[in-house]
């Protein structure tokens, strides 16, 4: 089972004592950072320069993940 907790603090040591406390509980922690205006605005466009056939090289290298 996957559950998505939404922690919002500006207390770093409680987060980390929180962090601390899932692992020892047996839980992983997938930590989601925030995501600027700019960032979501240009993503697009960086995934455009990125997805270029000059790139195609890498996913045939890698292979593509699906």
């Amino acid at each position: 089972m996957k559950t998505t907790i939404f922690i919002e603090t500006d207390s770093p040591e409680k987060l980390a004592l929180l962090i601390k406390v899932a692992r020892e509980m047996g839980i992983t922690i997938e930590p989601q950072y925030p995501v600027d205006e700019v960032t979501i605005v240009s993503e697009p466009s960086l995934g455009e320069a990125w997805n270029s056939k000059e790139d195609n090289r890498w996913d045939e290298l890698y292979g593509k993940k699906k």
